[in-house]
């Protein structure tokens, strides 16, 4: 249902051939049984909403929380390509301060007594905030980060500026033309029958469909 408001022209004195141009009105509050965010349409009216203009989005969601992250597309790209990411989650609003965050992975753990943690690499990878472009409550895309080399960010959104989403989205840059490495594995052996989990850590990695490990038996 719409929502009409009483609007208040606002008089600007030295404005005075604009003065049809100006108004100023309270955004009601959403219904307390369904404040969900939403995006509505916002019209002016000269005579109680019985004729209505144009209409321009309005949009209301919670300033209380952080949006939230459900996916992003594409996950991962070459180190030469560019291109937007679409972010997809909600309680997205079109504030000032809406931006995408990539930040550093978190720092991985030693995988053995004589393995280090994460890589030079990764840990020198510095904060990014790019600008992002509403879409819905539920959508804004933004700008991949570059990168000359090999690397994964975490992914977050911001609509204030100070808080993020979580938990965080991984986006890799990586080389198509370069093969994965390997650099180390844990663990190092398991049982004859045993179906184990590894982890590999390496250069280049991506989240490709086609991303697999490979054992090979020697003759």
């Amino acid at each position: 249902a719409a929502i009409t408001v009483v609007t208040q022209l606002v008089f600007f004195p030295k404005l005075v051939k604009r003065l049809g141009e100006h108004l100023t009105c309270a955004a009601p509050p959403l219904p307390a049984r369904d404040r969900t965010p939403r995006t509505v349409h916002l019209a002016v009216s000269n005579d109680g909403g019985a004729t209505l203009g144009g209409t321009r989005p309005y949009t209301y969601y919670d300033a209380s929380e952080p949006p939230s992250l459900a996916s992003a597309s594409p996950r991962y790209m070459a180190l030469a390509t560019t291109g937007n990411l679409t972010v997809s989650g909600g309680n997205m609003a079109p504030t000032a301060a809406l931006a995408c965050v990539f930040q550093p992975p978190p720092q991985l753990g030693p995988l053995g007594p004589h393995e280090g943690a994460t890589s030079p690499q990764s840990a020198a990878i510095s904060a990014i905030s790019v600008p992002a472009r509403f879409v819905s409550v539920d959508e804004v895309s933004c700008t991949a980060p570059s990168s000359e080399v090999p690397t994964s960010w975490s992914l977050s959104l911001t609509t204030d500026g100070a808080t993020l989403s979580a938990p965080p989205l991984l986006f890799t840059r990586y080389e198509p033309a370069r093969p994965a490495t390997i650099a180390r594995v844990a663990p190092l052996a398991s049982g004859l029958a045993q179906r184990a989990l590894l982890t590999v850590r390496g250069t280049n990695l991506a989240p490709t469909p086609r991303l697999a490990c490979s054992f090979e038996v020697g003759a």
